[in-house]
């Protein structure tokens, strides 16, 4: 009976340990009036966003994982901005209005501008090498960079382009506002309309071409398998949502994903999109754009100057066991157990964000702290077991 005891102990406390809820928590307010309108990460600790409040520009770049940010606007960007993209760590573009790109290879320390020769509204950006990139406008037209210079192409005069991707240098998509959708196969040498009945679309997100997703308002998400042969709503409509407008949507993988819109709401879906699930955020403002780095980490901005982070808020910076202490959170170099029942051995076991285990060891003397130095920068997961109990807490490596 000991026995079966406590292998039920054990399993309550695992199952416990792993039941997660997620909240998306403000991290940086800008004054109400600041919309933004794009988030960009290069990596788990490197990201930006920007907007504007048609005064001044707030390009904030966060080099710790969201946790804090600094404004990298200055005088020498003049005109009000709405998108970024990165090419790597230190080299990233921005758009914004007539005609404006600028590029830094400093992390915004300094700002270069590239004249394009139009005086077009700029509205999104796509880089799919360092040497190809595509930037959308309205009156139907996109620019192309060759490696050399920029070249204006006009598409379908009648449409308002408000994204653009390539995931990779030879297919794209076009997403025009009034809901038709373009697609090229040959790196903008012909494009053909994959989508042609007019719905207002808001926001797109394409893993590939034949898969991708739009949102819109009164509830539209709408999903293509097939290269936009067909477009499937009755499946992926979230069910009393169809009062909100939703604005953003970013998918991980082909079956995880999130999409945001007005009333603060951010829906997660596991399955596609046959059904969703709502997460808590703390804002009723509406969610302008999202980007994830993976299933647990998450960014967004709003249209009142916030930018939020996804959290696990069952175990980040929370010990689940009254008996255990675990710090520094975020750790540089080791990380200690410290136990209030005076316990010295443990099992340990330490995952990345991937699921991948990259350390298992048994600790005789927590005082002697786990080893950190050589982790990557990022989120992990720590597991703790004796012969009593199992623990989960997830930690930053800076």
């Amino acid at each position: 009976m000991k026995r079966t005891g406590l292998i039920l102990l054990l399993l309550v406390v695992s199952m416990n340990s792993f039941t997660q809820r997620f909240e998306w928590k403000v991290k940086f307010s800008a004054p109400k009036s600041v919309v933004f309108y794009d988030i960009k990460f290069f990596n788990s600790m490197v990201g930006i966003a920007v907007g504007n409040n048609d005064t001044n520009n707030y390009i904030m770049l966060t080099t710790d994982g969201g946790e804090t940010w600094t404004n990298k606007a200055n005088t020498a960007v003049t005109e009000m901005m709405k998108g970024a993209e990165f090419i790597d760590a230190n080299t990233i573009y921005i758009i914004g209005r007539k005609g404006a790109l600028y590029k830094t290879i400093n992390q915004g320390d300094f700002w270069s501008k590239i004249n394009l020769g139009t005086n077009a509204n700029l509205n999104d950006i796509s880089f799919p090498s360092a040497n190809k990139a595509y930037l959308c406008s309205d009156a139907g037209r996109y620019l192309y960079y060759d490696g050399i210079g920029w070249t204006t192409i006009t598409v379908y005069a009648k449409d308002n382009y408000i994204n653009v991707k390539f995931p990779n240098v030879n297919e794209g998509i076009l997403v025009a506002s009034n809901g038709r959708i373009w697609k090229t196969i040959n790196g903008g040498a012909k494009w053909d309309t994959i989508k042609r009945n007019l719905e207002q679309i808001s926001g797109s997100h394409f893993l590939t071409t034949n898969l991708g997703y739009i949102v819109g308002p009164k509830g539209m998400i709408k999903r293509t398998i097939d290269g936009g042969n067909k477009w499937s709503d009755t499946l992926i409509y979230p069910k009393n949502y169809r009062t909100i407008n939703f604005q953003s949507i970013y998918f991980v993988s082909q079956n995880f994903g999130f999409a945001g819109g007005s009333d603060g709401i951010i829906l997660r879906t596991a399955d596609g999109g046959s059904n969703w699930a709502k997460e808590d955020v703390q804002t009723n403002s509406t969610i302008m754009k999202m980007y994830c780095v993976n299933n647990l980490l998450g960014f967004a901005v709003s249209n009142n100057g916030m930018i939020l982070k996804r959290y696990d808020v069952t175990s980040m910076n929370e010990n689940l066991s009254p008996s255990l202490l675990i710090y520094p959170n975020p750790v540089l170099n080791k990380l200690f157990i410290k136990s209030f029942n005076n316990l010295e051995e443990y099992k340990v076991s330490i995952t990345d964000i991937t699921g991948k285990c990259v350390k298992n060891m048994e600790i005789q003397n927590p005082a002697n702290g786990i080893d950190a130095e050589e982790l990557l920068p990022g989120i992990y997961f720590l597991t703790i077991r004796n012969s009593n109990e199992i623990y989960n807490y997830k930690f930053i490596k800076k």
